[in-house]
């Protein structure tokens, strides 16, 4: 393959080399050029210098050519001293009216009170100065009497400035009352004086503010009439006009100052350090309960107060204003509400548990006719009374400390009324004739009241989500439902107890299931769900919704396991096919009747165990292993030992073909395992 160069013509190839020796040559003539240019500046250059040099020799030679230049030059050194003569003799001549009339215009302000004439005064003053150093200065070399006499005449002068500072150091003292009577100009006047100063002066400026704050904080103490170690509250409730000084400190005064004096800064570290150093004092004694929350939650105020309206952190203010002992000033107070917390709660429930055991009357009931003991708005209203007292001073560990040991106390009066109903029950089921009246009334109460409580609590949960920081929320909240889930379980063992109480009265009806009276007489189901019935209505007037729900399906489950136990008892005959057709009839009879308080469909699902266990039980003999398959299927934590006792009890099978019948089921159960299946009612029946 040719390459591109040989693919150029030959007319081409001499028109390429033409060009490129045209372009090298203006480019040597441009460089050949530039060379030239520069030999030719180098050249100027020289020419230049050598010029200005002649110039300078000839300067130096005219003085020799003028006649009589050393006269001339003393001429004109003469007129130059006359004419300085003049200047100082006409600012002498009228020294003694400028300082007269400075006087007269400072004398105007000091009566007044008002800097109206602070620039001028300062202006006259400045130039004044300048001209006794200047005069001063041109005397070095008179003779000391000479010099006396000129300093004697001064003297007005050193007058009027010490008039003038003792002025002008007064207004620093007066910048607050300037700023907020809206003294604009003065305080303008006054910066620039401060600013065209000395800068040895501003110490004494920063002095002097220093003393003032110090007085407005020593004075507003005093008005109070107390010490930081008396009334630590009232003392921080006395200084807290900080928050309006540095207000007008951010909106008055910051813009009139340049920024080199970064004046902000001076004055919040200048307040930090006088309001840490009163906080040491209060902190510096015992202190209460009351004190340690005021001063804790006083500054967090603080701290927030200074981050929103001059943001200005925390860290950036050094020292910290309880140095670091927040946890202790913390763990102090949760120590003194702890002694108080328990005090009240535990007050209450000796006062509770004592009503409860005593019972001399009918329980107090509510707006909606619901038995409730007042001690159960008692108890929130501790609980939300320490919480929303520290919510005042924190919004994060503190809170959730008060929260923890409010939940302690609570929970030991849970636990205590536990017993005094664990107590009472005893008592009442075992020697009823000793036993004070209206206990069910007072357990109906009680699980009312525990419900309610469950409520109360969801008020609570919904106040710490708005009190405490994002960070502290989940934990709080968790706290509190640990809280709930004891007064929940409460109202369980109380709706147990009635359940207790009302199986203790159909306990002799139950024993005769299964029996030749539950063969003669059809209505024994009957007539104990109409015992259920009795007692549903009368605790349905003064029993919470919830609550009575509860109870019966308590009642319900309970019936369940009674039932079978009671078809597993050795006293239980059953009497084939008479006992099927029984055991069907009872199961209807129970679902009719709990449909009239829950949902049916509830009530049948909740029977469907029993139903299909008494269906399983009736089934022929040449038909009971394949019912017991599905049956097994649907429930697999039915005891075999439970099938295989009530099995036992029918007439019509031989001991034999029972066991028979449950090895050959028990196979299944082992071959065919199911896993993971969700636990019925069955995995309450003993084995």
């Amino acid at each position: 393959m040719n390459s591109p160069r040989d693919a150029l013509r030959p007319r081409d190839m001499s028109s390429l080399e033409a060009q490129l020796r045209t372009s090298v040559r203006v480019q040597l003539e441009n460089t050949r050029d530039s060379i030239r240019c520069l030999s030719a500046s180098q050249d100027r250059l020289r020419e230049s210098g050598g010029a200005l040099a002649r110039v300078i020799d000839l300067c130096e030679q005219s003085e020799t050519l003028i006649d009589n230049y050393p006269f001339i030059k003393q001429v004109s050194r003469t007129h130059q001293n006359f004419a300085l003569t003049k200047r100082v003799f006409d600012e002498f001549c009228a020294l003694d009216a400028k300082v007269e009339r400075c006087a007269g215009l400072l004398q105007m302000d000091q009566e007044s009170g008002q800097p109206d004439n602070l620039l001028l005064v300062f202006y006259y003053l400045s130039r004044l100065e300048m001209f006794r150093r200047q005069t001063l200065e041109l005397m070095q070399d008179a003779p000391s009497t000479a010099v006396y006499t000129i300093k004697r005449y001064f003297k007005k002068l050193d007058d009027l400035a010490n008039s003038f500072e003792e002025f002008f150091w007064r207004l620093p003292k007066q910048i607050f009352t300037m700023a907020e009577e809206g003294q604009a100009t003065h305080l303008v006047m006054m910066v620039k004086v401060l600013v065209a100063m000395d800068v040895a002066e501003r110490p004494r400026f920063n002095t002097i503010l220093d003393d003032l704050i110090a007085t407005k904080f020593t004075t507003a103490i005093a008005a109070g009439g107390v010490t930081p170690a008396e009334e630590p509250s009232s003392v921080l409730e006395a200084i807290s006009f900080w928050q309006n000084d540095l207000m007008v400190v951010r909106n008055d005064l910051v813009p009139k100052f340049p920024t080199s004096f970064n004046i902000l800064d001076f004055f919040v570290l200048t307040y930090h350090r006088n309001i840490h150093s009163i906080l040491a004092q209060c902190l510096g004694t015992k202190l209460g309960p009351a004190d340690i929350l005021y001063i804790i939650g006083w500054v967090r105020t603080y701290h927030d107060e200074m981050a929103a309206q001059l943001g200005i952190s925390a860290d950036d203010l050094e020292p910290r204003l309880l140095d670091d002992r927040e946890p202790q000033l913390i763990a102090e107070y949760v120590a003194l509400s702890r002694a108080k917390i328990n005090e009240w709660i535990g007050n209450l429930l000796a006062a509770e548990a004592k009503n409860f055991a005593e019972r001399t009357e009918a329980p107090d009931t509510d707006a909606d006719n619901h038995y409730m003991t007042p001690a159960g708005i008692d108890l929130f209203q501790i609980v939300k009374q320490h919480i929303d007292t520290v919510a005042q001073a924190s919004r994060g560990r503190l809170v959730l400390e008060i929260v923890g040991e409010c939940v302690k106390s609570v929970n030991g009066f849970i636990s205590g009324m536990a017993k005094a109903l664990e107590s009472e029950k005893t008592r009442y089921l075992d020697k009823p004739d000793t036993a004070a009246p209206y206990f069910e009334d007072y357990v109906i109460m009680l699980g009312n009241t525990c419900l309610k409580w469950v409520s109360y609590l969801d008020d609570l949960t919904g106040d710490l989500e708005e009190i405490l920081a994002s960070e502290f929320v989940a934990s709080g909240t968790k706290t509190l439902k640990t809280l709930g889930e004891g007064f929940v379980n409460l109202a369980k063992v109380c709706t147990q107890v009635l359940a207790e109480i009302i199986f203790r009265s159909v306990k002799p009806a139950v024993q005769q299931l299964f029996t030749n009276v539950w063969y003669g007489d059809e209505n024994l189901v009957e007539s104990i769900v109409a015992t259920f019935d009795d007692f549903f209505k009368d605790y349905q007037e003064h029993a919470d919704t919830f609550l009575l729900n509860k109870l019966v399906a308590d009642v319900l489950e309970r019936l369940f396991l009674t039932y079978l136990d009671q078809l597993r008892s050795k006293s239980s005959k059953l009497k084939m096919p008479t006992a099927a057709t029984l055991l069907s009839s009872d199961v209807s009879s129970v679902i009719s009747f709990f449909s009239t308080y829950r949902d049916p469909d509830r009530v049948k699902k909740a029977l469907d165990p029993l139903a299909k266990f008494v269906a399983l039980i009736g089934s022929s003999q040449r038909m009971i292993f394949l019912e017991f398959v599905s049956f097994w299927k649907v429930y697999p934590d039915v005891p075999l030992g439970l099938f295989e006792e009530v099995l036992g009890r029918r007439d019509d099978l031989e001991r034999a073909a029972v066991r028979e019948i449950v090895e050959s089921c028990r196979k299944k159960t082992q071959e065919d395992k199911i896993v993971e299946a969700a636990p019925s009612i069955f995995s309450k029946v003993k084995p």
